[in-house]
């Protein structure tokens, strides 16, 4: 039994290898072709085949680079650097300059392929920017807009007029203009500055006066005060505030100033300022003073009469320098000063 097993096994080996060697050109054949093929296929892999990058060779700042290269069983990904630099890297530029991109794609062995290198450039975005409003404020800076490309913002711009007030053309200064991106980086060269002029009307400016009371008790001598406050002037203008007002006897009268605002160069400059005008008042009071009589010495008997005393002193209080107390007469009755 056994020795007819292993007869059989031996006889389809037999077979097996006359097979072999009946068809052995066409098995060669075969085998020759898939080595070709797969040596083809090694030789080929990740070869770049179509190197057209850029598609635009000149882009906008926030214009997309749009790279188009393509390679043979493999991918590619791309390199830039600044034109007049050494290393290459695989960030996108996005600012404003003349730079370098090429096609990198992974050969067998994991070996890099390198394509043409390009150039493209950069340049600046065009951005208006315009004087918002019909009218500002005296004082205060006019409004503008600007559309930026992305998370761009204007950080700094300064209105620049032909005069203060009145009727005034402004424009936004362009080289005043600073712009910075969403994390703060300075990218004023990667725009085109454009400035459009407009007509506004100058608002005068609202600012309150304030003018101190004054009160003293009546000595004789006219009553002046010429305490006030002012706020929320600009560009270092000054008010002039002039008081004629006064009050000698006891009473009250309104202290009211005249009063102009002038700038650094001694122009008036009063129409810009809406003036809230808040009065104050000066008073004088009574003086107070309380006398005493002395006794009487012209004693007398009983006549039905009130008997009067001319006599008196001052307890309380003084009278004013060069004033005198006059027919001050006491009786029994009420006194009289």
């Amino acid at each position: 039994m056994l020795y007819d097993s292993y007869q059989k096994k031996i006889e389809r080996i037999a077979k097996i290898v006359d097979t072999v060697k009946k068809h052995r050109v066409l098995i060669l054949s075969i085998i020759g072709a898939l080595l070709a093929v797969l040596v083809a296929f090694l030789s080929v892999k990740g070869m770049i085949t179509s190197d057209f990058l850029p598609r635009a060779k000149q882009l906008s700042y926030g214009q997309t680079i749009e790279e188009n290269a393509d390679a043979l069983f493999g991918t590619v990904s791309y390199q830039y650097r600044l034109k007049g630099e050494e290393e290459w890297s695989e960030g996108t530029p996005t600012l404003v300059g003349t730079y370098e991109i090429r096609a990198v794609s992974r050969r067998t062995f994991n070996i890099k392929q390198y394509g043409e290198v390009f150039e493209i450039e950069i340049i600046p975005a065009k951005v208006e920017l315009f004087v918002s409003g019909n009218s500002f404020t005296y004082g205060e800076q006019p409004d503008y807009t600007a559309s930026l490309i992305g998370d761009d913002v204007v950080s700094d711009a300064e209105v620049e007029m032909d005069k203060l007030s009145g009727t005034v053309t402004a424009r936004v200064k362009a080289d005043s203009v600073k712009i910075a991106d969403k994390d703060g980086n300075d990218v004023t060269n990667c725009y085109e500055i454009i400035c459009h002029e407009k007509t506004l009307t100058v608002k005068p400016r609202a600012v309150t006066l304030k003018v101190d009371s004054a009160e003293k008790v009546y000595d004789g001598l006219p009553l002046v005060s010429n305490a006030y406050s002012v706020d929320d002037l600009v560009f270092s203008d000054e008010m002039e505030v002039v008081f004629n007002n006064s009050i000698t006897d006891c009473g009250t009268v309104l202290n009211t100033p005249t009063f102009s605002i002038k700038n650094t160069a001694g122009e008036d400059v009063t129409e810009n300022y809406k003036v809230n005008l808040q009065v104050g008042n000066l008073t004088v009071t009574k003086r107070p003073i309380t006398l005493i009589a002395t006794s009487s010495d012209n004693g007398r008997e009983y006549n039905g009469e009130q008997l009067l005393c001319d006599g008196f002193e001052v307890q309380d209080g003084s009278v004013v320098t060069g004033h005198v107390i006059k027919n001050a007469k006491f009786g029994a009755g009420p006194i009289n000063v």
